[in-house]
């Protein structure tokens, strides 16, 4: 929000604040996640995270007559895939980005580099068996594979280019995130589920505390129709104001893990960590998924999370930075950021300053 105004592009409210000088907020469901945490931590640890995820993809079945799984083939993604599976609740399509005509010449399949550059990999050994098993067993459930590249990249350098973006403005980001199925404009009543994302925690003083980070919630698609953003049509599965008790439960189970592991404290106290330490927040990520979800098999390959490399792009994309078929829109693209980034503030990495939420207290540790 800005002034009182929201925005649902962070890059253009992010503009606006610059060009106006008006304060910036980020506003995210914070008297739900307040009112859970003053009076409802006395009913954490009494019912089972599957419960919870049946429960949540049965309120989406009522919500919508059409259910759009936007699947990356990692764990949060393929939980969600469960969640509906498992428990016989019908899910409408799975949706995948994949260029067959880019991504498929970038890498030889291994399980070798583990780093987010072979984050291509995942295709053969997570997405592609899922949807093939799926096609097999689960014929009613549509298939999407959707091409990032299969239209001429040069096509959104426009002036509203960083208008509708969210937090990520690299080159190859902009282009995922203006991916997304059409059956969101073809359908009626139907949505986008998006497996964001594993829950944010730390802990002072013995006190063991939620939070929220605005980056992965913007780097959604950004759904637009004659340039007008459709709002009601995202819905984040596990953090949503609809069942808060779903990511309060899961940094429950975070919190009993640590108390029973006091070796790891370097890992979730604020005093001891540093909070840009990329292999301390993987080594939490990899921690987490076995605690939170029943449904990842742990013998799968999976890259780390992507950094940030330089404003074109992050670790994901260095293959892509090194395509001669793309240096001349990279090109163009870096004039328009250049521009843009002349009009905002942006942290030292150039790129959109993370925003947090209030903390909310989970218990003692």
């Amino acid at each position: 929000m800005v002034d009182g105004k929201p925005y649902y592009s962070k890059s253009h409210a992010l503009y606006e604040s610059s060009i106006s000088s008006k304060k910036i907020e980020w506003s995210f469901n914070n008297e739900v996640w307040e009112n859970f945490s003053k009076n409802n931590l006395h009913s954490l640890g009494k019912m089972p995270l599957d419960m919870l995820y049946k429960e949540r993809a049965q309120q989406l079945r009522d919500k919508y007559d059409y259910l759009i799984l936007n699947y990356s083939g990692g764990p949060d993604s393929h939980n969600v895939l469960m969640s509906f599976i498992n428990n016989n609740i019908h899910l409408d399509e799975v949706y995948v980005k994949y260029s067959h005509s880019v991504d498929s010449k970038l890498y030889v399949p291994n399980t070798i580099v583990t780093g987010a550059e072979n984050i291509y990999s995942e295709w053969d050994y997570c997405i592609k068996p899922t949807l093939e098993w799926l096609s097999k067993f689960y014929p009613n459930i549509k298939i999407v594979i959707d091409d990032v590249f299969k239209d001429d990249p040069f096509s959104i350098l426009n002036d509203d280019l960083f208008i509708t973006t969210g937090h990520f403005l690299g080159a190859f980001e902009i282009l995922r995130q203006r991916k997304f199925s059409s059956s969101l404009l073809k359908k009626t009543n139907a949505c986008e589920i998006y497996g964001i994302d594993k829950p944010c925690v730390f802990s002072e003083n013995n006190e063991f505390y939620l939070f929220f980070q605005d980056h992965a919630i913007n780097s959604v698609a950004k759904i637009t129709k004659n340039r007008l953003a459709i709002h009601n049509v995202t819905e984040l599965f596990y953090w949503t104001p609809d069942m808060p008790e779903i990511v309060f439960e899961q940094a429950y189970r975070l919190l009993d893990y640590f108390k029973q592991h006091p070796e790891v404290r370097h890992l979730h106290d604020i005093k001891i960590f540093k909070r840009d330490d990329d292999n301390r927040i993987e080594q939490v990520r990899r921690l987490t998924i076995p605690l939170i979800y029943s449904t990842w098999d742990l013998t799968k390959f999976q890259a780390n999370k992507a950094v940030y490399i330089n404003e074109v792009g992050r670790s994901r994309d260095l293959y892509l930075m090194k395509r001669p078929e793309f240096f001349a829109y990279i090109g163009n693209w870096r004039g328009r950021f250049m521009e843009y980034k002349n009009k905002i503030k942006l942290n030292d990495n150039e790129q959109l300053q993370t925003m947090f939420s209030k903390r909310y207290k989970i218990g003692d540790i």
